[in-house]
């Protein structure tokens, strides 16, 4: 309620003090974005074999540029992550969004936005459940095996293919370990946003629900023995500074385990404008777990969201940090060298900056 007070204040304030409460980045242009594209799925939600690919309507390239993008755990609708895709897809790139969960949401062929609070909270739950009964490898493997499917459909006839890894969370961690599972063939960069340290790295309110011998956490995939698998592939971690659940010591701990010579940790930093909109999550740039989810997860209040990790918007954190980084590798630039315009408060003052480790 104190937050809706505050919202509605500084809603009615901000006309005559635009200097004092300014709104945050607008979103950049992107000239690049030239392609229209169509949507097509195969699987089954339940089945834990559900893809979605993003088409651009183009002449096939002699060597496409094709992403395999992996969501948050339990977030396997692609409507969660719609924005980036068509971010990626209008640039004339081919995406691939595997559901490697258990799941209910619905089998569609485009992405469809939750039908209400109840449903989406049902599904959630319904997807942490389940899917602990299937081991974190077998779900990489279904991911694949649904991704190879989908390709031989799409692109049939091309033998050399440019592959970039995409992934969240749970997703982050299995785009780090798709190399060791899978193999590193064609894979040319890996972006991981707010990748947990390990499969039995969750949440305790997820853990409390669960029985000891879910496969999930009795088999899990330890980025210790599998990040040795990364094969020198060129590697970004994008970790923000709110992060409930993933901290940067974690893979500061991990990082002799990353078996490549092209990598580093960008950390984002929460800006809530001096403290000024602290209770005012629609203007705040808050870097929490879910800095890659772009559309709404469900309607329910920001305190309740932040149990999972954050809200679903569209904000600079997006556009100018997470989308940026994955540009940027895909563009060929150097994953350990990534540099990231923030931008400015509508009055000026720049957006704190991106942080990196190592420094040097």
């Amino acid at each position: 309620m104190a937050a809706k007070l505050f919202e509605h204040l500084v809603d009615t304030l901000q006309p005559w003090a635009t200097g004092l409460l300014p709104n945050p980045p607008a979103k950049p242009p992107y000239p690049e974005e030239i392609y229209t594209y169509t949507t097509r799925a195969w699987g089954s939600h339940q089945a834990g074999n559900y893809i979605m690919a993003y088409l651009p309507v183009r002449e096939t390239p002699a060597v496409p540029t094709v992403i395999v993008y992996l969501h948050g755990f339990a977030f396997g609708n692609p409507y969660f992550y719609d924005a980036h895709m068509q971010h990626l897809v209008r640039q004339g790139y081919y995406v691939f969004f595997a559901d490697y969960q258990i799941d209910h949401f619905p089998d569609t062929q485009s992405p469809q936005p939750p039908s209400s609070d109840v449903q989406t909270s049902k599904q959630f739950l319904e997807a942490a459940l389940d899917s602990f009964q299937t081991a974190g490898s077998t779900m990489i493997a279904n991911a694949n095996e649904a991704f190879q499917q989908a390709l031989q459909v799409v692109l049939p006839q091309c033998q050399e293919l440019d592959i970039y890894l995409f992934g969240h969370s749970v997703g982050g961690l299995f785009v780090l370990s798709w190399p060791f599972f899978i193999g590193p063939a064609n894979i040319r960069g890996i972006v991981a946003a707010d990748p947990i340290p390990g499969t039995a790295n969750l949440p305790t309110w997820l853990k409390v629900a669960l029985r000891s011998d879910a496969p999930f956490l009795t088999q899990p995939v330890l980025p210790a023995q599998t990040c040795k698998g990364l094969s020198n592939i060129p590697t970004a971690i994008l970790i923000g500074d709110s992060d409930l659940f993933v901290k940067v010591s974690d893979w500061q701990k991990l990082w002799p385990d990353l078996a490549t010579d092209c990598k580093r940790i960008y950390i984002s930093q929460s800006d809530y404008y001096y403290n000024i909109y602290r209770c005012d999550d629609r203007r705040a740039l808050i870097a929490y777990h879910n800095q890659s989810v772009t559309n709404t997860l469900f309607y329910g209040p920001e305190d309740v969201q932040l149990l999972i990790g954050g809200a679903g918007i569209q904000n600079d954190l997006r556009w100018r940090y997470v989308w940026s980084a994955f540009d940027a590798v895909i563009r060929g630039d150097k994953a350990d060298a990534l540099s990231f315009a923030m931008g400015e408060w509508s009055n000026g003052k720049p957006v704190k900056r991106v942080k990196r480790w190592p420094r040097a």
